[in-house]
This record gives C-alpha cells, structure tokens and sequence, in this order.
C-alpha cells in the first residue's frame, strides 16, 4: 500500500496527501507504518466526523477513553460536540487558557508505563489575526550533535500537572534518559511544563539545567518543525522522541480535536 508523501524535514516528519475518509482496513498497518518511520504525520484539508476520528486512531493502537484521563485526574478539556466518549476538544476557554505553553511531553505525569501518543485536529479559527502555530522537537536527533546529557544518565525526574489545579497531587518520577520500544535508541524524557524536580538538583536549579539543555536541544540541525495551523489540519506525533510547545499566546479561537491512544509498536 502506499500513501502519497512529502518530506516536512530531511530526517523525520512527513505530509501525507490522502483523504483519511477513504482509510480502510487493509489500508491501516500501513499508515500506522509510516507513523512508525517517520515520527509525525501531517495531513491537510482533512472533513471527518468523530466516528471517522475514532476509527483512524484505531489504525495505531488502543485508544483512550476519555473517562481514563478523568481517572488519572488530569481531564482539563472540553467534550467534543456530541459528547464522544473518545475525543476532546483544545480551545482557548480549556485550563491551558490563551497563553503560551512551553516544551512539554503529553501525559508524562501519568502512571502509565509507556507514554501514549496523541494527534490534533484543527476543526475551527476565528479572527482577523495571526493565529499561534505549534513546535515540535525530535528529541532523538539531539543525541548526534553536541548536547551534552552526561548529568542525566541513570538519574530520575519528577513529572507533575502544572497548570495550578490539584489533579494529580503525587508526582510520577521516570528515568530522565528513555529508550524507545521501537528500536531501544535513547530519548530525553524532562520537559520545561510538567517536570518538577531533578534528582540530585534542588528545583530550582534542576528546572534550570532542564531549560538548558532543551535550549541546546533546539539548535540541533534538523530537530525542530514549526506548523501554522490551518482549519482541517490533522498531527498525529510519536510522543515519546518529540515534545511540543505553542509559541506564542492565543488571540481569537482555536479549536483543536484530541485523541490519546496506546501505540501498537509491534509491526
């Protein structure tokens, strides 16, 4: 099978040019393949119904229902129209607000043992202004340049929501340095929005080091992809080798669909 494909980068990431309402079921190992080969997908002009969400998210893995993250007390979406068990809705008037969100790991502060990934779904934009785009960082490629992650190696971090309301009340700790299930090559698991702590730091100066490195992190050639989102754009991103931030503050309305699934690496 094979899906049309542009390169977004040199290394990873690529736009995919294929109505997802055309996605069948012989057609699903092999768009879960490229997710797999390529870290980040992006498909543009995209019209699909949440029964359509739901069923490409089944091509990846397990998704969650959104009754799990109410479970693990960290639910700061709205619910879609209709309310569907599986999707949520990213806007302005969520917990995350207007303003800018640094670098973060999705659902790093859950108990889960291997992070989920997640895509987004850009379903409206309202106003006469520039839009916020999103970052995104392939944290793998900093390991072929000059970033040095010596203090970091077998140490742990403290990850923990950050956004001022007590969902998770415990800290989730979890080896600073990951190695991904794909393929066992390491992975930076700190982020600047929900890790807390550094061991061996106190937290001031562990956070510090934390934003340094990612500083180091986001000059490595290659490793950053900025998208400008436009109404039907969908991301679906391997959460484990990427972090994201959204770069500036949000003016006007932005609505971005959400799914969480399980990744199945076993291809």
């Amino acid at each position: 099978m094979h899906f049309p494909t542009k390169p977004l980068l040199e290394k990873w990431g690529v736009e995919i040019d294929f109505n997802l309402n055309g996605l069948t079921d012989e057609m699903q190992p092999y768009l879960n393949q490229l997710l797999i080969d390529h870290e980040l997908l992006l498909f543009r002009n995209q019209d699909l119904n949440d029964e359509a969400l739901y069923y490409i998210t089944t091509s990846f893995g397990e998704p969650w229902h959104r009754g799990r993250e109410l479970n693990n007390r960290i639910g700061h979406t709205q619910a879609t129209d209709g309310n569907h068990p599986y999707i949520e809705v990213v806007s302005e008037s969520g917990t995350a607000g207007t303003f800018a969100i640094p670098w973060h790991i999705d659902v790093i502060h859950t108990s889960s043992q291997e992070l989920p990934n997640r895509w987004l779904y850009c379903v409206e934009l309202e106003g006469e202004i520039e839009h916020p785009g999103t970052d995104w960082m392939n944290t793998r490629l900093s390991y072929h340049n000059d970033v040095d992650f010596s203090y970091y190696r077998r140490k742990n971090a403290a990850h923990q929501v950050t956004y001022g309301v007590p969902y998770m009340p415990t800290p989730i700790t979890r080896p600073c340095i990951n190695h991904h299930p794909r393929d066992r090559q390491e992975t930076f698991l700190c982020d600047e929005q929900f890790t807390v702590h550094l061991e061996g730091m106190n937290k001031d100066d562990g956070l510090s080091h934390i934003s340094n490195t990612i500083e180091q992190m986001t000059k490595s050639p290659g490793a950053l992809y900025s998208h400008t989102w436009q109404v039907g754009d969908i991301i679906l991103y391997d959460n484990l080798c990427t972090m994201h931030r959204r770069n500036s503050r949000v003016n006007g309305l932005r609505r971005l669909k959400r799914m969480t699934w399980d990744q199945n690496w076993l291809i």
